[in-house]
């Protein structure tokens, strides 16, 4: 038989993991989580700490880039200076002779 990277429990059949992770939330007081949270989660955190997505597919058993690319969840923190590496630096904003900044408690 195939052997797993993780244990493959068999109430996690058919879905029978999203009931056993709905159940241990309800168990803590929590808000439910959903089992594709979890795997979206992990998937995606493996991509953030430079794990090969070659690697990934393969512990998640993905065959498909499509279905990996459907649990990846990005922010903008995950984009923020992503074009810095092109080394283009941008002129400075000129500031019309007309403009008046306002100056709210401190903020900008």
């Amino acid at each position: 038989s195939e052997e797993f990277v993780l244990p493959h429990l068999s109430e996690w059949s058919q879905g029978a993991q999203a009931q056993v992770l709905k159940e241990f939330c309800e168990g803590l007081g929590i808000t439910a989580v959903k089992f594709h949270d979890l795997r979206a989660t992990f998937i995606t955190q493996l991509l953030r700490n430079g794990v090969a997505l070659a690697k990934v597919m393969a512990i998640v058993g993905h065959s498909q880039l499509k279905t990996t690319q459907g649990y990846l969840r990005l922010c903008g923190q995950d984009v923020k200076g992503a074009t810095d590496e092109l080394g283009i630096q941008l002129p400075e904003e000129e500031k019309a002779e007309n403009v008046i900044e306002l100056n709210f408690g401190g903020r900008n």
